[in-house]
């Protein structure tokens, strides 16, 4: 499969480019010694160097223009911190929350200057894949999105898409180098 279409925009992406996304999680847990599940996007985001904003501390008037527009969370380099700031609406599920932490430390990590549906769709598949990675999903015996949802600490949404890409993963058996090195460090967690 060389193609994978996207669950909510449509998007088509080369499978090589959702490969890289997977490869720079895996890069992550290995970079922050991430060896149980739920993981932390705020913990990931502060040993990165980022700094964490709530909308709750911003102006009233900022708040209410994001939260207006819908927009869950943003980040923006900070010359004065010499880092990036993430800001996300604390007035989100917790679910939501590590979501967005997870989206925003895409965006940085894959240098995105400017919002663009693909910019979006692989920020998605980045966070979706950080809260649950595939060989993890087999690793810790999920039998269905319930399971996925519950030992993950992620939302619904999430889990469904998460599933449906541990199934198609499941059928075709191929497991990566990258996933490998996943699967590893989780064995080892002694």
């Amino acid at each position: 499969m060389s193609e994978e279409k996207d669950f909510v925009n449509g998007i088509i992406m080369p499978r090589k480019l959702y490969n890289q996304i997977e490869e720079l999680v895996v890069s992550l847990y290995v970079k922050h010694n991430i060896k149980k599940i739920p993981i932390n996007p705020f913990q990931i985001a502060v040993a990165e160097g980022y700094v964490l904003r709530k909308y709750s501390e911003l102006p009233e008037e900022a708040c209410e223009i994001l939260r207006s527009k819908n927009i869950d969370g943003l980040n923006l380099f900070d010359k004065e911190l010499n880092t990036y700031v993430i800001f996300y609406d604390d007035s989100q599920s917790k679910h939501r929350q590590k979501f967005t932490i997870m989206h925003e430390i895409c965006h940085i990590k894959m240098k995105h200057k400017e919002a663009s549906d693909l910019a979006e769709h692989i920020a998605n598949h980045f966070a979706a894949y950080a809260l649950a990675p595939t060989p993890l999903i087999y690793l810790y015996q999920c039998e269905d999105v319930l399971d996925v949802e519950r030992k993950f600490q992620i939302s619904r949404k999430c889990a469904e898409y998460r599933f449906q890409s541990y199934q198609m993963w499941e059928e075709y058996q191929i497991c990566k180098v990258y996933e490998n090195k996943l699967l590893n460090i989780f064995n080892d967690r002694g």
